[in-house]
This record gives C-alpha cells, structure tokens and sequence, in this order.
C-alpha cells in the first residue's frame, strides 16, 4: 500500500521541459487491470525530495499538451484541476490522430491511478458513432463530453472497487469465468482463440483482461448490493407522475391492419407474370375470399405467411408514406386497391381503427410502476457513489 499526498499543489523542479519519468514505486493495477499504479515515494526517495506527485506522469509529450492551455507548468508550475484542459484536449488529439500524445494521468483515485488510455479505451466505440453523425465544432463538443463522460464512470468503477476491496468481501471465479464464457458466445462467436487473439492485438494480456472482467462483475454486484429490499411505489405517486407526464402517454391514430405484398420480378417478363398474379388476387378480395388466408397463401413480406398478413395495431410512421396514406384512408372492413411501389405490389385491408387517444392510468400502471423503481434504484445507488466521492481523495488532471 502507499500513500497519495493532497497537501502541495506546487510540484517538485523539474529540469526536463519536454517529458517527465515514472515512478514505478509499487505494483497495482490503474482503472481496471493495467498494472502502472504508481505512488509518491517518501521524502528523499526522488531527486525532488517527493514533494508531489506531479512528476507521476507517465511520459506525458508536454508540448502537445502546453499548445492547449496545458495543464502543467515546469519551473513555476501549479496543476489545474479543469476536466476539459487535461482529459478533453488530450481525448480530442488522440482520438482525432495526432498521435504524439503517449499517455497520462488523467485522475487519482485514493491509491489508484486512470489513465489517458483508460478514458480512450471506453470512448473509443462511442468515437466511431460521434464521427459517422456528426463534424466541425459539434463532433469536437460531443467527443469532449464523451470523455468527461468516460472519466466520470472509471472513477465511480474504481470507488466502487476500492470499497469492495476495503469490505474484503470475495468474488467466487465461477462469476468471473461465467462472464468470460458470455462474451466469448456472444462476441466472437463461441471462438476462444479468436478472443485471445483481439485481447493480444489490443496490448493486454489475459490476467488483465481477467481482472477487467472481475472489476466488472464486482461494480455490477456491487451496485445491486446496495438496494436492499423491495422499493414500493405507492399509488398516489404512480397517479402524480402519470398527471405530470401525459404527453409522454398519448397515441395518434391507429389501424389494425392485415398487408399481402408480392415482390416484383427480376426481369420484365417475370414482372409482367407477378402484376398477373397480384390483380387476380385482388379480384378475389373483391369476390369476398378470406384477405388472411390469400395473404398466408400468397404473401412474400416479412412474417406474413404465419400471420396471415396480420400487422397488428400500427401508426402513422410504422408503414412508408405511400402504404401509410392509402391505409389510414380506408375504413375498417375496407381492403385497398393494389399498390406499386419500387420494390413490389400491396394490398392492404383495415379491420379496426382507434383515433388519437390518452392511454388510461389502468393501462399504463405497471409500466409506470416499473420505472418509478428503476428511478429509485439509481437515486439511491447514485447516493451510494456520492458518499464514496465525499470521503475519498480524487484528483482530476
């Protein structure tokens, strides 16, 4: 165990300007498995004297970082405690490919360290989906608050690890190799080889990817933890919310709806052969053949064969607009005309409508219910974090 000092703002000298060395001072894992935790030495165990631990970086690139408002000074130096100068400037040259920036302290969490990469590593997928949606200024905006984001959520892991750990409760491995025995079914196909080869490419190795996973299972069962007893939900309150959330309860127009589609041909001959088909179909709705039976005899459209065409209650925007404005003018028992469109022929048939409405109190009950609780379950989770935070030393870089 070593201790982490709140009492200088003011780090130690530092003579070289452009990077700073590690003091690799004890063995430990930072935010989830990676073992570069690192400690203030005692006084006279650094050229420095171990005033801070500002020199605790791990080859911060100083220059990438100066150009930005940075974050730490050498001579007169003084650490800011901004979110946004340390981890976001940092995210956003990392992420956007400026790849002088190797790595760094982004927080302190009692004896544990998160790192620059550890935020990285948890934006990464999130990157990927900001990039495809949005650019300029608001991709820099929306990848600053991932970040943030990113960091926030490994500090609350690691508090809440810390206190698992503190509690000395025990994690049975059966927990831990049935986490692994998911992942491996689910993301790589029931393929273990191949999942220790993503692991290997990604620069960790197999007892840290464990310990990711048992940090995981741990903040999981933690949490769950804290919610003792059943939460009841009194119906006063269940009527107060649905009262201030109406809106979030109404429903436009809806038809029940009954869709026999055939696709059209790959060539003009077979086209010529399917409108053939879809008019004598339709001659037959005319005739008063059974629409779901023609639709489960017929039908080439997604599950309309089991269901004999049966679409269930469906709005406005469920259908595209050429399908949805020929339905939504029919009255129910009425069958529409065949429709072409690109990729086919439709017919489509209404057997009931129900006009834009208010779900009752009865209806929605339950489904009010049982997100009172989930609302409950974070409030008081969230009040768990909070009393972690307030008793521990976190410092932000």
């Amino acid at each position: 165990m070593f201790r982490l000092s709140a009492q200088s703002d003011t780090p130690p000298d530092c003579s070289h300007a452009q990077q700073f060395s590690v003091w690799r001072l004890a063995r430990g894992s930072s935010a989830f498995g990676v073992p570069t935790s690192v400690g203030i030495p005692p006084k006279g165990g650094t050229p420095n004297g171990g005033k801070s631990i500002a020199c605790v970086i791990m080859r911060i690139a100083v220059p990438c970082l100066t150009s930005a408002s940075s974050w730490l000074h050498c001579g007169h130096m003084r650490f800011r405690t901004f979110l946004s100068v340390g981890v976001a400037v940092w995210m956003l040259g990392s992420l956007s490919g400026y790849a002088q920036v190797l790595d760094g302290i982004a927080a302190i969490v009692n004896t544990n360290i998160i790192t620059f990469s550890d935020v990285r590593d948890m934006v990464l997928p999130v990157e990927r989906e900001l990039r495809r949606t949005y650019q300029g200024q608001e991709l820099q905006d929306k990848l600053k608050s991932s970040a943030l984001d990113a960091l926030n959520t490994l500090v609350e892991r690691t508090l809440i690890v810390q206190e698992f750990n503190s509690k000395e409760f025990k994690m049975p491995e059966s927990a831990v190799e049935e986490r692994m025995r998911d992942i491996i079914r689910q993301d790589y196909g029931g393929n273990k080889s191949l999942m220790i080869k993503t692991i290997t490419a990604q620069g960790m190795t197999m007892p840290q990817y464990r310990q990711k996973l048992r940090d995981q299972v741990i903040v999981q069962a933690m949490r769950q933890h804290q919610i003792t007893g059943e939460i009841i939900i009194s119906p006063a309150k269940i009527e107060k919310y649905y009262g201030e959330h109406k809106d979030d309860y109404k429903v436009g127009d809806q038809i029940k709806l009954r869709l026999l589609m055939v696709k059209k041909g790959e060539s003009e001959e077979d086209n010529v052969a399917r409108r053939k088909l879809i008019d004598e179909i339709f001659t037959r709705l005319k005739s008063g053949e059974d629409f779901g039976k023609l639709a489960q005899q017929y039908s080439e459209g997604s599950n309309n064969k089991e269901q004999q065409g049966d679409w269930g209650w469906v709005d406005r925007d469920t259908l595209r607009k050429e399908l949805s404005d020929a339905a939504f003018a029919l009255k129910p028992g009425q069958h529409s005309e065949v429709i072409e469109t690109g990729d086919g022929y439709y017919l489509l048939k209404v057997e009931d409508f129900k006009a834009a409405h208010v779900r009752p109190l009865t209806e929605v009950r339950n489904e009010i219910e049982k997100k009172l609780v989930g609302i409950e379950k974070q409030r008081l989770q969230q009040a768990w974090i909070d009393k972690l935070k307030a008793k521990a030393y976190i410092r932000y870089y």
